[in-house]
Protein backbone atom coordinates (compact mmCIF):
# COMPACT_ATOMS: atom_id res chain seq x y z
CA UNK A 1 0.00 0.00 0.00
CA UNK A 2 3.19 2.26 0.01
CA UNK A 3 3.14 3.11 -3.44
CA UNK A 4 0.90 3.20 -6.66
CA UNK A 5 0.46 0.82 -9.21
CA UNK A 6 -0.02 -3.08 -9.39
CA UNK A 7 0.76 -5.35 -6.20
CA UNK A 8 -0.12 -8.97 -5.79
CA UNK A 9 -0.07 -11.64 -3.11
CA UNK A 10 -0.85 -15.25 -2.11
CA UNK A 11 -2.68 -15.60 0.87
CA UNK A 12 -2.33 -19.30 2.64
CA UNK A 13 -5.65 -19.98 4.96
CA UNK A 14 -5.73 -22.52 7.48
CA UNK A 15 -8.23 -23.99 10.10
CA UNK A 16 -7.11 -25.58 13.47
CA UNK A 17 -10.29 -28.42 14.05
CA UNK A 18 -8.80 -28.42 17.64
CA UNK A 19 -8.84 -24.82 18.87
CA UNK A 20 -11.40 -23.91 16.25
CA UNK A 21 -9.43 -21.06 14.60
CA UNK A 22 -8.67 -19.86 11.47
CA UNK A 23 -5.48 -18.19 10.46
CA UNK A 24 -3.91 -17.24 7.43
CA UNK A 25 -0.34 -16.43 5.71
CA UNK A 26 0.00 -13.74 3.20
CA UNK A 27 3.36 -13.11 0.89
CA UNK A 28 3.33 -9.76 -0.09
CA UNK A 29 5.15 -7.70 -3.65
CA UNK A 30 9.43 -8.81 -3.54
CA UNK A 31 10.79 -8.03 -0.75
CA UNK A 32 8.10 -7.35 2.00
CA UNK A 33 7.80 -9.08 5.19
CA UNK A 34 5.25 -12.11 4.45
CA UNK A 35 2.20 -11.24 7.57
CA UNK A 36 0.50 -13.53 9.73
CA UNK A 37 -2.69 -13.10 11.64
CA UNK A 38 -6.47 -14.90 13.04
CA UNK A 39 -9.58 -14.43 11.43
CA UNK A 40 -12.48 -14.50 12.82
CA UNK A 41 -15.61 -15.86 10.12
CA UNK A 42 -19.35 -14.49 11.26
CA UNK A 43 -21.46 -15.67 8.58
CA UNK A 44 -20.29 -13.49 5.81
CA UNK A 45 -17.81 -11.45 7.42
CA UNK A 46 -14.18 -12.36 7.61
CA UNK A 47 -12.42 -10.10 10.03
CA UNK A 48 -8.17 -9.96 9.47
CA UNK A 49 -6.18 -8.35 12.41
CA UNK A 50 -2.81 -8.07 12.38
CA UNK A 51 0.09 -5.58 13.63
CA UNK A 52 3.85 -3.90 12.20
CA UNK A 53 5.93 -1.64 13.91
CA UNK A 54 7.85 1.25 12.59
CA UNK A 55 10.15 3.51 14.27
CA UNK A 56 9.11 2.01 17.44
CA UNK A 57 5.43 2.67 17.16
CA UNK A 58 2.88 -0.48 16.90
CA UNK A 59 0.00 0.23 14.34
CA UNK A 60 -2.79 -1.94 13.96
CA UNK A 61 -4.84 -3.45 11.60
CA UNK A 62 -8.33 -4.39 10.59
CA UNK A 63 -9.12 -5.73 7.28
CA UNK A 64 -13.09 -6.76 6.81
CA UNK A 65 -14.45 -8.95 3.53
CA UNK A 66 -17.69 -8.46 3.24
CA UNK A 67 -19.19 -11.13 0.83
CA UNK A 68 -22.29 -9.84 -0.06
CA UNK A 69 -23.13 -12.42 -2.65
CA UNK A 70 -21.76 -15.28 -4.68
CA UNK A 71 -19.57 -13.37 -6.82
CA UNK A 72 -19.05 -9.87 -4.31
CA UNK A 73 -16.63 -8.94 -1.89
CA UNK A 74 -16.49 -5.44 -0.21
CA UNK A 75 -13.33 -4.95 1.69
CA UNK A 76 -12.30 -2.27 3.98
CA UNK A 77 -8.76 -1.75 5.62
CA UNK A 78 -8.64 0.27 8.56
CA UNK A 79 -5.49 1.51 10.85
CA UNK A 80 -5.06 2.30 14.63
CA UNK A 81 -1.90 4.02 16.13
CA UNK A 82 -3.72 4.47 19.73
CA UNK A 83 -4.45 0.49 20.33
CA UNK A 84 -7.27 0.46 18.85
CA UNK A 85 -8.97 3.52 20.59
CA UNK A 86 -9.80 5.00 17.02
CA UNK A 87 -9.49 3.59 13.48
CA UNK A 88 -9.18 5.13 10.22
CA UNK A 89 -10.12 3.56 6.80
CA UNK A 90 -6.74 3.35 4.94
CA UNK A 91 -8.29 1.20 2.07
CA UNK A 92 -11.54 -0.18 1.00
CA UNK A 93 -13.06 -1.19 -2.62
CA UNK A 94 -15.61 -3.75 -3.98
CA UNK A 95 -14.22 -7.06 -6.02
CA UNK A 96 -16.28 -9.04 -8.28
CA UNK A 97 -15.63 -12.18 -8.81
CA UNK A 98 -15.42 -12.69 -13.54
CA UNK A 99 -14.97 -15.96 -13.70
CA UNK A 100 -14.88 -19.57 -12.33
Amino acid sequence: MATAGDHRQFTVYSYDSKSGNYSYTTLSDPGAKPSTGGITIKGNLWTYDSSFNANGKTTLIRTTNEFTDTKTEVFKVAASEDNGAHWKIVLEGVAHKIAD
